[in-house]
């Protein structure tokens, strides 16, 4: 007999319990089955964007989905998202000098 899911422990992974008659017949035992990460710890993604984005996120995401799609890539490391940024012209800027304390 299959019981509710118990709420995410603290890493965030959920567990079935699930009743075994013992062999022995010295009563029954809850086992946990069905071991798998819950929706708090990894929320569902989703590619879509909002029905008007702005120009500058949209040339983000073509940037981004064309480099993971020339590659075959489900997903990228800091150093590709950096890289793509650079192709798409974004550079560092120094830090605006301040006119003093405030």
């Amino acid at each position: 007999m299959l019981k509710a899911p118990r709420p995410p422990d603290e890493s965030g992974f959920v567990t079935t319990l699930r009743r075994v008659v013992s062999e022995e017949g010295d009563g029954d035992t809850l086992v946990d089955t069905a071991v798998r990460p819950s929706e708090r710890a990894f929320p569902p993604r989703s590619d879509v964007l909002a029905e008007n984005p702005p120009d500058e996120l949209r040339t983000v995401v073509d940037a981004m989905n064309a480099f993971k799609r020339s590659r075959r890539l489900a997903c990228l490391t800091w150093e590709e998202v950096l890289g793509v940024f650079h192709d798409l012209g974004y550079r560092k800027t120094a830090a605006p000098a301040s006119d003093g304390p405030t």
